[in-house]
């Protein structure tokens, strides 16, 4: 019978001598190795197959070619049957190291998906105005960094009875700040629409006044206030405009 050089303590504490993995492979690198059973942390509650040597005794599990993911093979204990046929008795441990693997693969794709929801919230802008699409009137573009190029509202269309408005409330390219639209009735102040910030490059190009009215003209003012790119804390220069919510039926 094979010598083995390591030793594996059972729950028991008994000591059984056994060959590792790798030294067996290196010993039959074609296989032709026999395995009579697997031998566990705990005893078989079975009891079918019994090792015994000097120290004790152990009650083995029926051998399975393929081990579940968390068990790898610990070693061979070298071994005889009744008859006399020599074999091995293949040591089963736990693979704590694929459990731990797994839990710092988990947690790094917590890491990793909680900094991805940080940032991308970090980049969000409060109160932007989330129905404004990407808008280009030609040759209107803003190109003195300085200055604000307002655009010019004179006339809002709308149905009798509806509040549906079909206009685009733009911000022209190049501006270097929010605008944030108000429409107001000259005559009560009373705010019929109010949008969110709207980014350079973009309009908000329909959108529902707070009310219908009958046909015919209403003075309105169409009100830009504008914000600073990186701090919308910060308010610039706003404008009026003088206009008119033309009703028709």
């Amino acid at each position: 019978m094979l010598s083995a050089s390591h030793e594996y303590k059972d729950h028991r504490g008994v000591l059984w001598k056994y060959i590792s993995d790798k030294e067996l492979h290196q010993m039959f690198p074609n296989g032709g190795f026999k395995i009579f059973s697997d031998m566990g942390k705990k005893d078989s509650p079975e009891g079918t197959n019994i090792l015994e040597a000097e120290g004790g005794r152990a009650s083995l599990y029926p051998y399975k070619k393929k081990l579940p993911w968390l068990k790898l093979v610990t070693g061979y204990i070298p071994a005889a049957d009744e008859e006399g046929e020599e074999g091995f008795i293949r040591i089963i441990g736990n693979a704590w190291y694929k459990l731990l693997f797994l839990i710092l693969a988990l947690l790094v794709c917590s890491i990793i998906f909680i900094g991805g929801i940080w940032f991308a919230d970090r980049d969000k802008v409060p109160g932007l105005d989330k129905t404004a699409v990407s808008y280009h009137i030609e040759g209107v573009k803003n190109t003195d960094s300085e200055s604000i190029l307002l655009p010019g509202v004179s006339v809002l269309k709308v149905k009798e009875k509806e509040t549906h408005i079909k206009a685009a409330l733009v911000n022209p390219d190049g501006n270097g700040c929010y605008f944030k639209y108000t429409v107001k009735l000259t005559d009560t102040g009373e705010t019929l629409y109010s949008s969110g910030l709207i980014p350079p490059g973009k309009a908000v190009v329909e959108f529902d006044i707070s009310r219908t009215f009958e046909a015919g003209e209403y003075p309105i003012q169409v009100g830009i206030e504008t914000r600073d790119i990186k701090d919308q804390d910060i308010e610039y220069n706003a404008g009026n405009i003088d206009a008119k919510l033309k009703v028709t039926k």
